[in-house]
């Protein structure tokens, strides 16, 4: 408010404070002053409090009664249905209701973690380590020292290092048929793609009157694939096999048939070491010679069965062509075959991933109907029924 009103008018502002009783002693004094002395703002006062005065007599004016009666039947809802489900809940429970969602979510989301991990890693029937034999196990009197068994059997089994947790253990083979143009580039290739990698031939012959050579490779399984085309494409393909067989069971069973042999060889070392009688020392000497024998039997098979694994056989069978059929450049069957054989690679890899979305699915579908029902259920007890 202005505090020079002797020079200056007051505005509506301070005219409007004045009649409210809301201006200092200070600044009522002035005004009250500048008010005897001119006559215009007293007019103006004059009319503004007619004004004031005609606005304090009008009555209240009511709402229509569509709008009122809406307002009281939300204020009516919005207080009785929070009040209906606090005395229907306990108050504890009431209370904790987001807390205890939250609880149940994390627990499912841990059983669902717990399936998946189950799934994945293999149980203990499938990833047993095979015990190193002779490391540790004492030696029979009078037998000389225990013969070693075969540390790296199941340690190379699949991947060739590392402890073996055996999933699944495949030995590969396959027998190709060539038509070559000659017979000695053919066969020092052959050698070539045999001893890259870690490879080698295992046997060879040659039937120069024929024209004809046979070769056995054993490459590393990880490279069966690879070395297999390079072997067809030394020629023309006239027959082609592949065959896998699936040595899992048969590895588990050898190992826990040795693990039981070896706890059975400790046992009689324990006796013998308590034995008092010449006859009794002859027994479990003779009982100790027969699980040996047993223990490096399945040892040997254990050995020779990993080694199939890790190594894969192709058998190939090759033949020159006569002098007077010209080389063909290009073959159209092996072509086809290896677009089918693309084909249907793409097919399995794109069936695959469906299976894995649908698994995920699957195992996220019960979390999200629960979810939707929470949601729901909040939604609903925020808003309350609808009317009538």
């Amino acid at each position: 408010m202005s505090t020079h009103l002797a020079n200056t008018h007051p505005s509506a502002d301070d005219l409007s404070a004045y009649l409210d009783h809301e201006v200092d002693a200070r600044v009522l004094a002035a005004l009250e002053a500048h008010l005897e002395g001119c006559p215009s703002c007293r007019a103006r006062l004059a009319a503004l409090a007619q004004t004031v005065g005609a606005v304090r007599a009008l009555g209240p004016i009511a709402a229509p009664p569509a709008v009122r009666a809406a307002v009281y039947d939300r204020l009516r809802r919005e207080r009785r249905w929070p009040d209906r489900w606090r005395r229907r809940l306990p108050a504890p429970l009431g209370s904790t209701w987001r807390l205890a969602a939250a609880a149940v979510a994390v627990l499912l989301v841990g059983l669902f973690a717990a399936n998946r991990w189950q799934q994945a890693v293999p149980g203990d029937e499938v990833g047993i380590a095979l015990p190193r034999l002779g490391a540790g196990a004492p030696s029979a009197p009078g037998r000389g020292p225990a013969v070693p068994g075969p540390q790296p059997a199941v340690q190379t089994v699949g991947s060739g290092a590392g402890p073996a947790s055996v999933i699944r253990q495949v030995v590969r083979q396959a027998s190709v048929t060539l038509l070559v143009a000659r017979l000695a580039d053919a066969s020092a290739a052959l050698v070539r793609i045999a001893e890259q990698g870690g490879g080698f031939v295992a046997a060879s012959s040659t039937d120069r009157r024929r024209g004809e050579s046979r070769y056995v490779l054993r490459v590393p399984a990880p490279r069966f694939h690879r070395a297999l085309e390079e072997v067809e494409a030394l020629g023309q393909v006239e027959q082609r096999e592949v065959r896998g067989e699936d040595v899992s069971e048969q590895l588990v069973d050898l190992r826990a048939r040795l693990r039981t042999l070896e706890r059975h060889e400790q046992q009689l070392l324990a006796l013998m070491d308590r034995a008092a009688r010449v006859s009794d020392l002859l027994a479990i000497e003779q009982e100790l010679a027969r699980v040996r024998g047993e223990i490096e039997m399945l040892a040997g098979r254990l050995r020779v069965l990993g080694e199939r694994v890790d190594f894969a056989t192709i058998e190939v069978t090759v033949r020159e062509r006569p002098g007077g059929v010209p080389v063909r450049l290009w073959d159209p069957g092996a072509t086809l075959t290896k677009v089918r054989q693309a084909f249907l690679g793409t097919v399995r890899q794109v069936l695959a991933a469906t299976e894995w979305v649908l698994v995920v699915l699957g195992a996220v579908t019960p979390l999200a109907v629960l979810g939707l029902g929470g949601w729901g259920l909040r939604r609903w007890l925020r808003r309350g029924p609808s009317p009538g």
